[in-house]
């Protein structure tokens, strides 16, 4: 599956945005970027851009790797708790608090 910032990076315009926002969410459409190069495995990337961004359905994703869809939702909980970790740590979001 490819990924490609730029797909993402006009993703503020396809809302009602005043360019403050757009900026805004065009740092935080590159700190996710960033995150998704640099913390995620290939295999990780893979079902996180498949299901995720492009929509994939997990049985149609799970077919065409040779995988179990219960496979796919390890690696899709695991890739999403690494990219919350890398941006709490960057600041774009905030930090869960315990109960």
């Amino acid at each position: 599956m490819p990924y490609d910032y730029e797909d993402w990076s006009r993703l503020a315009s396809r809302f009602e945005a005043t360019p403050g926002q757009e900026a805004e969410a065009a740092e935080f459409v590159a700190a996710v970027s960033d995150a998704i190069k640099n913390s995620l495995t290939d295999r990780q990337r893979l079902v996180f851009m498949a299901t995720v961004v492009n929509e994939v359905p997990m049985d149609a994703l799970a077919e065409q790797l040779g995988s179990t869809r219960n496979a796919l939702y390890k690696v899709l909980f695991d890739a999403r708790k690494k990219l919350r970790a890398e941006l709490v740590s960057e600041g774009y979001l905030p930090a869960l608090r315990s109960p």
